[in-house]
C-alpha cells in the first residue's frame, strides 16, 4: 500500500479507524462501523477479509499496523 492510498483512506473514515502513523496504515478493527467509504475510496485495495476478530482478549489485538511502501523515486 502506497503513503497517497493510506493517506486518502484515513481522510474518507468517519469514525477514525483508519489513520496514518508514519509509514503505517494503523486500522482499528473495533472503531470500524463498516460504512463502506474506504472501499469506495480505493476499489480493490479496501476490501473486506472475511476474517472477523471480535472476540479477543485484548484490546490491542483489534489494532492492525500495515506498513506502507516507500514512495518511489524520481
Amino acid at each position: 500500500m502506497t503513503h497517497d492510498i493510506a493517506e486518502r483512506l484515513a481522510a474518507v473514515c468517519p469514525s477514525q479507524a483508519l489513520r496514518r502513523d508514519d509509514g503505517v496504515l494503523v486500522y482499528d478493527v473495533g472503531g470500524c462501523t463498516a460504512c463502506g467509504r474506504c472501499e469506495e475510496a480505493a476499489p480493490g485495495v479496501a476490501e473486506p477479509g472475511g476474517q472477523f476478530e471480535l472476540a479477543v482478549t485484548s484490546r490491542a489485538d483489534l489494532v492492525k499496523r500495515m506498513p506502507l511502501r516507500p514512495a518511489a523515486s524520481s
